[in-house]
């Protein structure tokens, strides 16, 4: 039998402007059927929209759903299906669609450079290579050692050739057993914390500042003083839209907790200052509430500046007078 002509009324202004909205709806309730992160909700988002385009618009329809508006808006909604999905697909959780602010970008746009700079520091070039919107991937993790690495050896693939640290490895490697990850703070920042017994053992900056009172949308603040705002200096707080790296500096050596696009610098910071001619060794990444930042230790003599710009600035030669 052959299948009836729709009428032409369905091409009414507020169809036609409704259909990039309809997409997204179809989409993420594919997703959201799947429960089984990106490697099965994509494909099934996309086959919930092709059946929509086919089944259902005519052709004027058809080549509306294929526009560059709607271009802009499937690469939006891909990345909030892998990016969100990458514990399942990939075995980590590195950050999500909506929280790359929390690397220090700001999020909006499909193109904007939070998505360049999770795109090229974040997914590192062997997971690009591993790359499947359809297969999880099954890359085995490195299991921690307290050993060193090379990040020359690491760095293309550093989240399954390093080990994740939590509190357990953190104690071993500073010496502190208290030591460990505030989260409290929220967004892209972290506190390294210790208990007030062992604050002495902590060699650099330290501060523990007052964790902020979130106000929802259209609720009064507290009374009172606001807050002094958190100095933005070399210490045991970072917060990545305004700082590099925290330090925590113990007898055990001087550790630093790098953001991943600037982990290169770190690594060759004495090449770049002057300060040496070796590379400072890697020994894991953090990841505490979807923040991943690397791990290295720099030499435990090497004098702590009052800020990170400090570590890479040159050594003047002196002169003998």
């Amino acid at each position: 039998m052959a299948r009836s002509a729709r009428p032409r009324r369905w091409f009414t202004p507020e169809r036609q402007k409704g259909c990039h909205r309809y997409s997204v709806l179809r989409l993420r309730i594919g997703a959201a059927r799947t429960g089984r992160g990106t490697h099965a909700a994509f494909p099934i988002a996309a086959g919930a929209r092709q059946r929509r385009v086919n089944s259902g618009p005519p052709r004027f329809a058809r080549a509306q759903a294929t526009t560059a508006a709607s271009a802009g808006l499937w690469v939006h909604e891909f990345n909030h299906r892998w990016l969100d999905g990458l514990k399942s697909h990939e075995g980590v959780a590195l950050t999500r669609n909506h929280s790359l602010g929390q690397l220090g970008f700001a999020p909006g746009h499909s193109l904007d450079e939070g998505y360049f700079a999770t795109y090229r520091y974040i997914i590192r070039p062997a997971m690009w290579k591993r790359f499947s919107i359809t297969t999880p991937n099954h890359t085995p993790l490195e299991p921690f050692s307290g050993k060193a690495y090379a990040w020359a050896d690491v760095q293309d693939d550093c989240w399954f050739k390093l080990p994740e640290l939590h509190n357990a490895e953190l104690a071993q490697l500073t010496g502190i057993g208290s030591i460990e990850i505030d989260i409290t703070y929220g967004g892209g920042a972290r506190l390294l914390k210790v208990a007030g017994a062992d604050r002495s053992r902590v060699l650099s900056t330290y501060l523990e500042p007052p964790v902020p009172v979130r106000v929802k949308k259209g609720q009064a603040p507290p009374p009172g003083p606001a807050p002094e705002p958190i100095p933005v200096q070399l210490d045991n707080y970072i917060e990545t839209g305004k700082e590099s790296c925290a330090v925590v500096q113990t007898a055990a050596g001087q550790w630093l907790f790098v953001s991943a696009n600037v982990a290169d610098l770190y690594a060759d910071m004495l090449k770049i200052s002057g300060k040496g001619r070796e590379a400072v060794p890697v020994y894991g990444y953090v990841n505490e509430g979807v923040l991943p930042l690397l791990v290295f230790k720099a030499p435990a003599g090497l004098a702590l500046p009052t800020c990170e710009e400090g570590y890479f600035r040159k050594v003047e030669p002196r002169s003998d007078k």
